[in-house]
């Protein structure tokens, strides 16, 4: 009997069929990993915010401060980054490290589609950021930036006005990204500290720095909880600025 086998011309319709199947499956693909993405960056988030809580509550209701710089009390301790550079300054040392869980997961403050290598800023090894109006930074390096008669300690929960409707966190742009400070709101930040769009691939390469406002990022709010929100409100002093009433 005569062996059977396919024809060059039926295994080049084969590879043909396969390649357009995959063309067409691999968008949605994409897409449906990028969504997880997303959710696994919120689920962080919300961890994380939790963890600041829990922090005020064990702390007469105080944040930790922002993440520049270093000193004591700062929330994330990311000087040490890479791994040996600072070895006194440790995720395991940071402020919020007891409420997340020692050793602490360093993936826990990353959105799973940051690239850290791709960060502009070479120094931070993470993601997310903390607004520097609630969690503050500390005196004497910073004096005096908050006006005459403020103080240069971190909030507490109970001085926010509307606390469900103010940014205490963000998944920060790889494009500004450089510490655990949100600052863009003043000249510290000079206006170039983003919340990322990077869950919106095709808004991010097209308008990322073109346009401010462009596209939509995960932010924890000073109440715990974690929303989707176009970038354009961060840019909001009364989503901002925990002393602004509507």
């Amino acid at each position: 009997m005569k062996r059977k086998a396919f024809t060059l011309v039926e295994l080049l319709v084969v590879i043909g069929i396969i390649a357009l199947l995959i063309s067409i499956l691999l968008p949605s693909l994409n897409r449906a990993r990028e969504q997880a993405n997303w959710l696994k960056c919120m689920s962080n988030l919300r961890q994380v915010g939790q963890a600041m809580t829990m922090y005020c509550n064990n702390n007469k209701g105080r944040f930790p401060t922002a993440g520049a710089g270093t000193k004591p009390y700062d929330w994330i301790f990311w000087e040490d980054w890479p791994v040996g550079v600072n070895p006194n300054r440790k995720l395991d040392n940071s402020m919020i490290a007891p409420y997340l869980g020692i050793p602490v997961n360093p993936e826990v403050l990353r959105c799973p589609s940051d690239i850290i290598e791709n960060h502009v800023s070479k120094g931070y090894g993470y993601t997310y950021s903390s607004n520097y109006l609630i969690t503050r930074l500390p005196a004497p390096d910073w004096a005096g930036i908050y006006g005459v008669g403020e103080s240069n300690a971190p909030m507490r929960i109970s001085e926010i006005v509307s606390a469900a409707d103010k940014i205490l966190l963000i998944d920060e742009s790889a494009t500004t990204v450089d510490d655990g400070c949100w600052a863009w709101m003043s000249q510290l930040g000079q206006g170039q500290n983003l919340i990322s769009n990077r869950h919106m691939k095709r808004q991010e390469m097209k308008t990322l720095l073109k346009d401010p406002n462009a596209g939509k990022g995960n932010a924890c709010f000073a109440d715990g909880h974690v929303e989707y929100i176009e970038r354009k409100k961060s840019f909001d002093p009364y989503n901002y600025d925990p002393k602004v009433k509507n």
